[in-house]
This record gives structure tokens, C-alpha cells and sequence, in this order.
């Protein structure tokens, strides 16, 4: 019967993680906390609702909180990767990056097809030219597991011209730019690498997709300045 009574628990508790899986895709943290907070006063084993409560707090800029919430998820289920690399990703959010290094690490340890804790050290080590050969062996793994996803593409053509190699970013960055055409700092970095491999016909009508899309995306003062160098 105690068996049975686990079971029915968990069950029960799935709509309630689907449920706050629904608040946070709308961007209503609370209303998440409070579906995850539910389902685990009905299963406290639910790894599904810690997750779920972690990422409605980190949601919230409850950093410290949603740290402890995946640290417990990771206690919980210490041979699963997940936990880590929303870890890994808290831990950037907080600029500390050797613990956030440390966690994806150990994430692709524990999950040898973590793509996404590959793309996270890759974008880290492109982000600080550091480790840039393994950085590109972390991009291509993420990029092997996931080809779909637009970031995982574009972290190789980010990390690929760090390493001052931006012909050979034009592959993965104008896939990116195919797979998410309506992301600007997208259409940017492709452009960039265009110019940077003589192409400037090209990152010309890469910079100017970049600025037509968006007036806010994080390098739209250098894509200003490219546009201008190119010729308006």
C-alpha cells in the first residue's frame, strides 16, 4: 500500500509541475513558485518540482535561493547533470565563473551528452579567450549533440573567431543566423566575421538585417560603428 500511496502521490503532482512549467514559459515567477511549492507538498521526491521550484526562483533574481534549491536537486539525484548546469549558469549570473566552470564540468562528467553544459563552457571560454582549443572541442560536442539549436551553432562561430580562425566561423554562425533569423546579435557576429574574412559586400547586409531587427541587442554600438567602417 506504501508503494501504491508513493505512485498516486507523484502522479498527482505531475499536472502541478506542467502547471508552473506553463507560468514560467509566461514569465509569471510566482505563480511557478507557488505550482512547484504544491506539487512538492504532495511528493517531496519530485525531482521534476525541484527542478521547477529552482528555475521560478531563479526567475525571481532569487539567486541565492534558487542556488540552494539545485544544490538540493543535486543532492537529491547526484547522477544527474541537470542540476549542475542550471548551477553553472546561477553561478555566471552571480560573475563567478570559476565555480560555474566547475559545475558544467562536472556535469559533462556525470552526463557525457550534456550539450548544453558544452555550449556553456565553450560561450564562457570565448567570452574570456581562455582555453580556446578546448573550447572549440566543447562547441562542436554541443553542436554534434543539438545541430538544431541556433546557440549551440553560434557559440562555435563565436568561439572560432576568438581563436582568429573567422573563415571558418562563417559556417556555424550563418546556420545560427538560419535557425534564428529574427536574433540581431545573431546577425551581428556573422557580420563581423564577414568583415573580418574580407567580405564586407556580405556584413554589410549582415549588419544592416542586425539594426533593422533590433536597436537594443548587447552589441548594437559596435554594430553601428561596423556599419559606418563598411560604408553605411
Amino acid at each position: 500500500v506504501g508503494v501504491v500511496e508513493v505512485v498516486l502521490t507523484s502522479v498527482t503532482a505531475l499536472p502541478l509541475v506542467a502547471l508552473g512549467r506553463l507560468h514560467l514559459g509566461q514569465g509569471d515567477a510566482a505563480a511557478a513558485l507557488k505550482s512547484a511549492d504544491q506539487a512538492l507538498a504532495l511528493h517531496a521526491a519530485s525531482l521534476d518540482a525541484q527542478m521547477l521550484r529552482g528555475q521560478a526562483l531563479a526567475s525571481a533574481n532569487r539567486i541565492d535561493d534558487a542556488v540552494a534549491a539545485f544544490e538540493a536537486a543535486s543532492r537529491a539525484a547526484p547522477k544527474l547533470g541537470a542540476p549542475l548546469v542550471e548551477l553553472g549558469m546561477l553561478e555566471q549570473r552571480r560573475n563567478r565563473t570559476d565555480a560555474a566552470r566547475a559545475h558544467y564540468q562536472r556535469a559533462i562528467e556525470i552526463d557525457p551528452r550534456s550539450a548544453v553544459a558544452y555550449n556553456n563552457l565553450a560561450a564562457l571560454s570565448a567570452e574570456q579567450k581562455r582555453d580556446l582549443a578546448k573550447a572549440q572541442a566543447w562547441a562542436r560536442k554541443a553542436v554534434e549533440l543539438a545541430p538544431a539549436q541556433a546557440q549551440f551553432q553560434h557559440t562555435l562561430g563565436t568561439v572560432l573567431h576568438a581563436a582568429g580562425q573567422p573563415r571558418a566561423a562563417l559556417q556555424p554562425l550563418a546556420q545560427a543566423v538560419k535557425l534564428a533569423p529574427g536574433d540581431a546579435q545573431m546577425h551581428y557576429d556573422l557580420a563581423r566575421a564577414q568583415a573580418d574574412s574580407g567580405q564586407r559586400p556580405q556584413a554589410r547586409v549582415s549588419v544592416k538585417k542586425a539594426l533593422s531587427l533590433s536597436q537594443s541587442f548587447a552589441s548594437v554600438e559596435q554594430a553601428r560603428k561596423l556599419l559606418a567602417e563598411l560604408g553605411g
